[in-house]
Formats: C-alpha cells, sequence, structure tokens
C-alpha cells in the first residue's frame, strides 16, 4: 500500500489572488525536487482556503524514503519559493507569509523544526493540529472548512441555485465571481437579498455589472436570462445566524448600488461628443500620452494583427470603429471612480449612439478575459482589439518603467493578466501569430504616435521573455511536463500556438 502525505502551510497576509501563483510555483519545485532525489511520488494535489494550502501525495510502498528527507525537501522548496508580482507589501519570498507548517506520512508526524517562522500566529486565523490524514480532513470540516477548491465550490452552487430556484430564478454564470469567493472563504455560504423592483427599469447589463463588479455579488436571472431583483452573497457558514452582519451587508449593497446609479444618470447628461473631446485632454495614470493617443495606437496596431489574420474588409470596418471609441468611456467621471465599469459604459454610450450591435458589444468583451476563468471576447473584431489593447498596455509598462528609471524584472497582476488573455486567446483560436514580428509591430506603432528614444532591441526582449514567461506559467498550470515546454518554446520561441498544439497532442518530438 502506497503512504499517503498530507502538508498544510499556515498563510497570513498574502492576497488570496495570488494562491494560483504561489501554488504552480511550488508544485514545479517540487517536481524537480523529487526527479533531483530519485523519489517516486503519485497525485500531487493542491488545495487551498482561506490561510490554508494543502498538498498531498503518495509513495510507493517499496520506496525506500525517510520523512527527514521528504521534510528537507518540502522545507527546501517553501525557503526558495519566489513570487514574481511587482509591488508586494511584506516580501517576494513566501516564507515570510508562513505562520505554521505541519503535516505526516500514513500515522507519523513530519519534523518541520528546520523551517524558519519569522511571523507569530494570528489569533485570528486558527490553528487545528493534525492528529491523523483523514481525521484532520474531518476536524476541519466540523470547524466549518471545507479544504478541496472542488468541494467547496459545488458547496456553494447548489445552495445558492436551491435558493434561487424558490423565487423562480437559477443564479447568473460568472466563474470568476465563484473563483473570488472560493478564494476569500472557508465555506461560503450564500444568503438571498431584494432590491426595488423599480430598479429594474435601469439598463440589464449595468445592472449585472454593478452587482457583478463593484458589489461583488450574484445577480440571479430568471429561465430567460432576464434580471430578477434579487442577489446572493456569501457569509462564512458561522455566520449565518449573525442577522446584525447579514443586514449590514445587505444595506451597504443597496446604497451602493443606488450611488452607482447615481453618476451613472449624472455620466449620460454629455453626450457622445462630449466625452469624444474629453479623450483627447485625458492622461490615465502610468500611461504614455492621452486617452486619445492610446486609441490610434490601438486602432493602427490592431488593423495590423487583421491584416496578418487575413481577415474579412468588414472585419476591418468593424475594427477601425470599435477602436476610435473604445476609450471613451475612460473619459467619464463615474468609469474615473469606479473602473470596473468600463466597457459597460462604453457599451450603453455607443448604443446610444446608434453604433451596430457588433461595434456596441465590442466595448466589453474587448476587455476579456480579465481573469482567468473569464469568458472570451465572441466576434473576430472584438478577440483582434482585446489582444491590441492588451499588448498595448504591457508595451506602455514596460516603456513607462524605463523612462522613469524603474526595472523591468516584475509586473503587477493587472499586467499579468493582459498577457495571460492575449496568450489565451491566440491559443484558443488557433492563431498563428508570430510573437516576434507583432511585438516589433507594436513597438512601431509606440515610435509612430510618441515621441520615445531608447535602447528598441532590449525593449523588445524583455516584453517577449515577459510573454513567453507568462505562457510558461500557463502551460504548467495545465499539467504539462515542463520539460516538454522548455524543449518546444526554446524550438519554437515565435509560435506559441504550434506550442500548445503539440503538447496537446503529445507529439513532442515530431
Amino acid at each position: 500500500m502506497d503512504n499517503k502525505v498530507l502538508i498544510e502551510i499556515g498563510i497570513k497576509d498574502l492576497q488570496y489572488n495570488l494562491y494560483d501563483v504561489v501554488i504552480r510555483n511550488l508544485r514545479e519545485s517540487l517536481n524537480k525536487n523529487f526527479e533531483i532525489n530519485n523519489i517516486k511520488y503519485d497525485e500531487l494535489k493542491f488545495n487551498y482556503s482561506k490561510n490554508r494550502i494543502l498538498f498531498s501525495f503518495s509513495i510507493p510502498e517499496e520506496t525506500n524514503i525517510s520523512n527527514d528527507i521528504i521534510s528537507k525537501i518540502i522545507t527546501d522548496s517553501l525557503n526558495k519559493l519566489f513570487i514574481p508580482i511587482k509591488d508586494l507589501e511584506i516580501s517576494y519570498y513566501l516564507k515570510d507569509y508562513i505562520i505554521w507548517i505541519q503535516g505526516m506520512r500514513d500515522d507519523l508526524f513530519l519534523n518541520f523544526n528546520e523551517f524558519n517562522i519569522s511571523n507569530e500566529k494570528d489569533s485570528n486565523i486558527k490553528f487545528y493540529k493534525m492528529v491523523s490524514i483523514d481525521g484532520y480532513k474531518e476536524l476541519l470540516r466540523k470547524n466549518n472548512i471545507i479544504f478541496e477548491n472542488d468541494a467547496r465550490r459545488n458547496y456553494f452552487i447548489t445552495k445558492s441555485n436551491r435558493m434561487a430556484k424558490e423565487y423562480g430564478g437559477i443564479l447568473f454564470d460568472s466563474n470568476y465571481l465563484i473563483e473570488k469567493y472560493i478564494n476569500a472563504y472557508n465555506l461560503p455560504y450564500p444568503i438571498i437579498k431584494k432590491f426595488d423592483n423599480k430598479l429594474l427599469e435601469y439598463p440589464q447589463k449595468l445592472l449585472i455589472a454593478i452587482l457583478l463588479d463593484i458589489c461583488n455579488v450574484f445577480p440571479i436571472v430568471n429561465e430567460k436570462n432576464a434580471l430578477m431583483p434579487y442577489f446572493i452573497f456569501p457569509v462564512e457558514k458561522h455566520n449565518i445566524n449573525n442577522e446584525i452582519k447579514i443586514n449590514n451587508i445587505h444595506l451597504e449593497i443597496i446604497n451602493t448600488i443606488l450611488e452607482v446609479l447615481s453618476k451613472y444618470e449624472k455620466t449620460m447628461e454629455f453626450d457622445y461628443e462630449y466625452y469624444l473631446n474629453k479623450m483627447k485632454k485625458t492622461k490615465l495614470p502610468l500611461e504614455i500620452g492621452t486617452v486619445y493617443d492610446k486609441t490610434l495606437r490601438i486602432k493602427s496596431f490592431a488593423k495590423i494583427l487583421g491584416s496578418y489574420l487575413k481577415v474579412g474588409e468588414n472585419t476591418i470596418k468593424n475594427i477601425e470603429l470599435e477602436a476610435d471609441i473604445c476609450k471613451l468611456d475612460l473619459a467619464t467621471d463615474i468609469v474615473n471612480e469606479m473602473p470596473a465599469l468600463k466597457g459597460i459604459i462604453g457599451y450603453l454610450y455607443a448604443k446610444e449612439s446608434g453604433f451596430s450591435d457588433i461595434v456596441s458589444n465590442a466595448m466589453y468583451m474587448y476587455y476579456r478575459p480579465r481573469f482567468y476563468y473569464d469568458k472570451m471576447p465572441d466576434t473576430t473584431s472584438a478577440k483582434i482589439l482585446s489582444i491590441a489593447d492588451k499588448l498595448d498596455s504591457i508595451a506602455n509598462m514596460f516603456i513607462y518603467n524605463t523612462l522613469n528609471l524603474k526595472d523591468n524584472l516584475y509586473q503587477t497582476t493587472d499586467i499579468r493578466r493582459k498577457a495571460s488573455g492575449v496568450i489565451n486567446i491566440i491559443i484558443e483560436n488557433k492563431w498563428d501569430l508570430n510573437l516576434s514580428i507583432i511585438i516589433d509591430d507594436l513597438i512601431y506603432t509606440y515610435i509612430k504616435y510618441n515621441n520615445i528614444v531608447m535602447d528598441y532591441k532590449v525593449l523588445k526582449n524583455e516584453i517577449k521573455s515577459f510573454i513567453l514567461s507568462k505562457f510558461r506559467e500557463e502551460l504548467v498550470n495545465k499539467d504539462f511536463n515542463y520539460n516538454s515546454i522548455d524543449n518546444l518554446i526554446k524550438k519554437y520561441p515565435d509560435n506559441i500556438s504550434k506550442i500548445h498544439e503539440i503538447l496537446v497532442k503529445g507529439e513532442e518530438d515530431e
């Protein structure tokens, strides 16, 4: 019988949306260390809940390895694990966020005394002593902690849909918000509440965006996908009888909805031309040039991408129209105060100004995917515009950092998400885009519209290395073999679609 190993790490002060980065890097580090030490293992699985990361694996019974060696490998991996995210408040090393580590191999405790924990335990983060592997899972569950991500997700979705059904509705489809709940709660228990029916007179897309992206709650829709005056938000299960807490959350959500709608009405008092002119004067933080300058760059670059992809004349026309107005809402006060509404406000202005559905819908679709679980843009023009916009933002950040004497070694989570979006649009559509060539075009577009002097060869190498590094992370996250990934990136450094296709087909040695 195989030996089972379960390890738990207590985490403090690390953003929950970075747990996936930590797990991806830890998985690769453990794989490499086990391989170096010729240790056979199976089923390396990771789960996490609020302030906890747990991983388990099994070791074949015939494998002769001591518990001390297992502890040392895990300790070395944790000590060296680097978090490549810019502007982390405490540290770039995982070890500086760890407040405890415990583990077992079958019925024996693993010794982690060599791991130096510099943080004190937090009284708000409950520690439970591991006594046995199966018993520990049950102990956590009794204390309202389900550490299996899938089980926690299914628990919330099942209970939410059951509640929504009682009101004749269903949970609005939003994977990224579910994942946000899964990251931030040990056991998210759904609470259903209501808002005034009169608010349904406002545009449905606006209300849904306010609920999802501003209030971070789930809208309830009927079988025809029409919005109903109900929403669901989570509390930790141990708070389900805390009426004061729940009522305060409800009141805060209602007040936020009303406040945003009031700002929306003021925004719509000005016409399309007003904001089009305002774009030429509006500058964004950490951006080069005005919002209008950005639209010129995006339009030019998107048309170049369209020519490489040999899209039709109508698609090129849509790209031009979409690029002209895609940043208009960044000149509005409401988006300036609440950036999560960008795209939706642009959509509403485009509709009111008489643009086609394809162009209007592109105003919010081209921001996709915003997160790992977000939807992709639906139309070809919106996909191309999305790539152009995201690459423009990536180039802008590298150029801005260079001009302001800041290093480009690490990037923010926002820029990393944009790179992920570019990568996933390209591989999902199997687009044959040469990475070196499109980065050349990207930089040329900047030179054309901005008076910038710098070492363009260095800039190109930095941008390309960053995108390939993010691409590698995406592939490791999909459980492809990291040696195969590295070999293929070295062999086809300009064709991410080809690399992905080879890995999916398992044809590395073709």
